[in-house]
């Protein structure tokens, strides 16, 4: 074992300094490729295809952090394009894959000719991402895993608080790998666990069971900060950072009757001593708490994680909040008659029913707003209508926001209400907190 990890050593020094040549490339290429079809064969593992498994894993890591070229290369492959997305842009999953802290599952589910493979497993106490191989006898397009859920081994339900589902696959294929992220609003022990959905594709719909085992084996690192900023008149606090190996979860208290509803923190960021920046996760802030109840006075939001980044000093960093008056966070809408009858700062022009839903035109003329703004919709008497999604488009250079609604808005419903999620108003506050 020394002489192999001398060897990886050696081949990543020599990555860093010279890219290596094509028939190099080709040859890793190709073996990486070997390595994916034995697993669908069902050949049971032996101790020498765990360190080769490694060693592919270790080349992949440092090619993805050391050549935008390799990374290139290594997308167009058949299967490993979403794995350098997912790894590309999350460094603390990058740090969890070189530190070894992927745990291989490799179980298998066959249904007719579909094959639905968990690979391995990235979990911490708070959640977990399980990435995921489809495989399918002929190229379908638009594969994908979803409608998700998981529980105990037992049959018993676990305290999900998100989950976050891969896109589907742009063109057709046989085979497609991506991720499911699963997060807890309480910490979880369990070991063994149980997780159900449905592989879709065009024209392919079928559900899959799969029990897998995924251990924890890292504490979270607290961080207590009690360390106020500023929102206009009023006085928000960061309580606490907690670092774990998924993400970093930032604490923050909201004074007793707000004015502001903070719905993003634009460009909160962690920063070391040499100013490697650890920024919010891919799909954006995702949290516990709320400030639409008086249950709450703290919620949270998530960066990547540095968990496995040995660092001397810490800073967390932002300068620009978006927000609405409290009182003012949601739009309320008439379909009948196609107005809008509330907008809290009149970014919206108009208002149209499409469909069972509406559809919005925004003011946005920097083209900065990129968030999906719909939350909750209530009819005139409160009563809650259920959503199937939103959407953003451009059309005839104007951004079309609109939200999709599983029932039809009758007249005893209309007008309707809508909470806001996110809204293009800004508010610069620059704040600097060290942490200790």
């Amino acid at each position: 074992m020394a002489d192999l990890e001398k060897k990886l050593n050696d081949w990543a020094n020599e990555t860093v300094e010279e890219w290596p040549s094509d028939e190099r490339l080709n040859r890793s290429i190709a073996d990486g490729l070997k390595i994916k079809k034995k697993r669908h064969q069902r050949l049971k593992r032996t101790w020498r295809s765990t360190i080769v498994a490694a060693v592919m894993m270790f080349m992949f890591v440092i090619g993805v952090n050391t050549s935008p070229v390799f990374a290139e290369q290594v997308s167009k492959v058949p299967g490993f394009e979403h794995l350098v997305e997912l790894v590309k842009w999350d460094k603390g999953r990058q740090a969890a894959l070189s530190e070894g802290y992927y745990e291989e599952i490799d179980r298998s589910v066959d249904y007719g000719d579909v094959t639905l493979t968990i690979d391995g497993v990235i979990r911490d106490q708070y959640g977990m991402v399980v990435y995921h191989t489809i495989e399918t006898e002929e190229p379908i397009e638009r594969l994908n895993f979803s409608d998700v859920s998981i529980k105990r081994q037992n049959g018993e339900g676990l305290p999900v608080s998100s989950l976050g589902f891969g896109m589907p696959s742009q063109s057709e294929t046989n085979s497609y790998t991506h991720e499911t992220e699963i997060f807890f609003n309480e910490p979880v022990k369990d070991t063994k666990f149980v997780i159900e959905g449905k592989v879709k594709g065009r024209g392919l719909n079928k559900s899959f069971m799969i029990s897998f085992e995924a251990e924890n084996k890292a504490e979270p690192v607290h961080y207590d900060v009690d360390q106020p900023f500023q929102v206009g008149s009023e006085q928000y606090r960061i309580s606490e950072v907690i670092v774990n190996p998924l993400r970093t979860e930032v604490k923050v208290e909201v004074p007793e009757n707000p004015e502001w509803a903070l719905l993003n923190f634009e460009d909160l960021r962690l920063i070391n001593e040499e100013g490697e920046v650890w920024a919010s996760i891919r799909n954006g802030v995702t949290g516990t708490g709320s400030w639409r109840s008086n249950e709450y006075d703290v919620f949270s939001v998530f960066l990547q994680s540095h968990y496995f980044e040995p660092n001397d000093s810490l800073t967390l960093l932002f300068n620009e909040l978006q927000a609405v008056p409290i009182e003012n966070s949601y739009i309320k809408l008439d379909l009948a008659n196609e107005e809008i009858l509330h907008d809290p700062l009149g970014q919206f022009e108009a208002v149209e029913r499409s469909g069972n839903g509406f559809r919005m035109t925004i003011k946005d003329p920097e083209e900065r707003f990129g968030f999906g703004p719909f939350g909750q919709v209530h009819a005139e008497n409160g009563d809650k209508i259920d959503s199937s999604g939103q959407y953003m488009r451009m059309e005839e250079e104007k951004r079309i926001l609109g939200k999709k609604l599983d029932q039809n808005v009758s007249a005893d419903m209309n007008p309707i209400k809508v909470e806001l999620n996110y809204y293009p108003n800004w508010i610069q506050e620059s704040t600097r907190i060290e942490l200790k």
